[in-house]
């Protein structure tokens, strides 16, 4: 799976690499009871350095893409 960085005032701008996380955990913004706790997510290497915590990203799930939070990152 992968994810998206959805575009915003905290995340366009290019920076220094902090550090370079390949997945990201994401609580996804549905509403069900069946996805209670973060899914994990590879990171797109066009993305790496870009996506941390708090970011608003758009995910696959199913046959439809979902916004969600990134809520952690992993190496």
């Amino acid at each position: 799976m992968w994810c998206v960085a959805v575009p915003t005032s905290s995340n366009t701008a290019p920076g220094p690499p902090r550090d370079t996380p390949s997945a990201a955990q994401v609580a996804l913004l549905v509403d069900t009871r069946a996805l209670d706790a973060p899914l994990d997510y590879a990171i797109p290497a066009e993305l790496v350095g870009r996506v941390e915590v708090g970011t608003l990203v758009a995910c696959p799930l199913n046959r439809r893409t979902v916004l969600g939070i990134v809520t952690g990152c992993e190496p």
